[in-house]
């Protein structure tokens, strides 16, 4: 199982009840992981608010490439259809393990970024 497809598949089925607003999917989603990489990057160059400008320039760029790239995936209406048929038949237990595991995710998430 691509663990990347299924948070999508779960933030989309949150987000975009109608199936009309992928953007939003895609903005969702890259928000969520550019928090995860700049938690991640600003843990390993020790960036504060005194160096940040320095870093300014770099993490714009990287925000533009993960937005860039979930655009690339998942505007394809080909593997947005995949991703939907191979979870849309996931028994009960395993939506609620799967729902409890991507809230987990995303607030472990918040309390890092607020840590």
């Amino acid at each position: 199982m691509n663990i990347y497809y299924y948070l999508y598949y779960k933030i989309s089925t949150t987000i975009n009840k109608k199936g009309n607003n992928v953007l939003g999917v895609i903005a969702a989603l890259t928000w969520l992981l550019g928090l995860n990489v700049g938690i991640i990057y600003s843990n390993l160059l020790k960036i504060n608010n005194n160096n940040f400008k320095d870093y300014k320039i770099g993490i714009i760029i990287i925000a533009i490439i993960l937005f860039v790239t979930n655009c690339i995936l998942f505007f394809n209406k080909k593997r947005r259809s995949e991703i939907e048929n191979k979870f849309i038949n996931e028994s009960l237990k395993s939506k609620r393990i799967g729902g409890f595991l991507v809230v987990t995710y995303i607030i472990i998430t918040f309390l890092l970024l607020f840590s």
